[in-house]
């Protein structure tokens, strides 16, 4: 019973720098998906503008 609290302690100790690191992996990641997304969409927005021009 004694060492229960000891091991979440522990836990709540590690779990700030584990938070920093998936946060810093999940900018990262949501970064080059974003860019890989707008350069997907880019084409296609230009033909649907051209098409609504000739329209």
């Amino acid at each position: 019973m004694r060492n229960v609290p000891s091991a979440s302690s522990v836990d709540l100790s590690s779990l700030p720098v584990l938070l920093m690191l998936s946060s810093r992996a999940v900018v990262t990641l949501f970064h080059r998906v974003r860019s890989q997304v707008a350069a997907a969409v880019q084409p296609p927005r230009l033909v649907m503008q051209s098409v609504m021009h000739y329209v």
